[in-house]
């Protein structure tokens, strides 16, 4: 009896000792969408507000546009390096870049080209062709390129292909090299295309930002010399 009342008043004592704990689990626990205990629920009633500035590391917003792109990279000590065909190269800076191609925007824009106007580039010298595609971009006209041919006096894929592109608009513009400037308008003299123009873009990058004529007659004069 003494033996049977000692585990008896044991196990009441592990049992009031395990119902003592029981209240401590059930702080820790989460049922029927009960809210969490205080010492884990995150202070949401603080008023104190992150200290965060501005990272000054981070890169500026990217730009909107073609002539923004150029603008901010004449901003720059960076360029572009022109292999020459003799195995040298020629450095030219983006903000040359961008100051030759205002210049041929102004030279197209005297000639009252209208926004969104196809011009055709037949350039052989990668920085003309480079100068003459700014250019375009930055007054809003679309450059068409197109692959110079070796001879305009004779049908070939090159000139087929210069054929259908002067078919692409009423007032055809060209824009080449002034090498290349006379068998291309001879080019064009045989189509009878009367209402085009073949510029030169030597005579473009002679014309001052603004309007201004530069030293050198514009192709337009070259061509036609009634006009004024």
């Amino acid at each position: 009896m003494g033996s049977s009342a000692r585990s008896g008043k044991q196990r009441d004592q592990v049992h009031r000792r395990q119902g003592d704990r029981q209240p401590e689990h059930q702080q820790v626990s989460i049922s029927h969408g009960q809210p969490l205990p205080d010492l884990l629920q995150p202070d949401i009633q603080s008023n104190h507000q992150p200290d965060i500035q501005p990272d000054k590391s981070l890169p500026t917003p990217p730009t909107r546009t073609l002539p923004q792109m150029l603008q901010r990279a004449a901003q720059t000590a960076n360029g572009i390096v022109y292999v020459q065909p003799d195995g040298g190269d020629r450095v030219q800076s983006y903000r040359d870049l961008l100051e030759q191609a205002q210049r041929v925007q102004a030279g197209l824009r005297s000639r009252s080209l209208p926004p969104g106007a196809l011009v055709i580039l037949q350039l052989r010298d990668p920085q003309a062709f480079l100068t003459a595609l700014w250019g375009c971009w930055l007054g809003g006209w679309v450059p068409v390129p197109m692959a110079v041919a070796p001879d305009y006096g004779t049908d070939t894929s090159k000139t087929a292909v210069l054929r259908h592109g002067l078919t692409l608009t009423a007032h055809p513009v060209i824009v080449t090299e002034a090498e290349l400037q006379p068998a291309i308008q001879g080019f064009c003299d045989r189509l009878a295309l009367t209402n085009g123009v073949v510029l030169a873009i030597e005579a473009l990058g002679a014309e001052q930002v603004g309007g201004e004529r530069g030293d050198r007659l514009g192709a337009w004069d070259q061509v036609n010399p009634s006009a004024d």
